[in-house]
């Protein structure tokens, strides 16, 4: 029993120090809009995915608290982009905003809004 317990110690431990290792990367935020939400209370959901051509690996969260906790797992040195693109999308984070970048500036990464039109 004491080397079961030993090896899966060894196992969680090496598993923690390889999310330490994880280069930082960029990041895109979008924020969409769920389509069955009633037209005077929308409900947003938060997308948080790689920059990459290829899509896939986005992961979305359903508060701006969960997205909170996305954010300060992300490696230190990612960035984070977030272009939003009408006012619904800012109105979803409006309250959340000085947070959001807290969060951002103490896990070490670069939140950048690129204002639309």
């Amino acid at each position: 029993m004491k080397k079961i317990i030993t090896l899966l110690f060894i196992t969680f431990a090496s598993l923690v120090l390889a999310a330490d290792a994880v280069p930082p990367n960029k990041y895109s935020l979008s924020v969409g809009r769920v389509y069955e939400s009633k037209p005077e209370r929308p409900e947003w959901v938060f997308i948080v995915g790689g920059t990459s051509a290829i899509r896939g690996g986005e992961t979305v969260c359903k508060t701006p608290a969960t997205l909170k906790t996305l954010l300060k797992g992300l490696p230190r040195g990612s960035t984070l982009d977030w272009w939003p693109t009408c006012s619904g999308e800012s109105e979803a984070l409006a309250g959340h905003l000085d947070d959001l970048k807290k969060v951002c500036t103490e896990a070490g990464i670069v939140f950048t809004i690129h204002p639309s039109g």
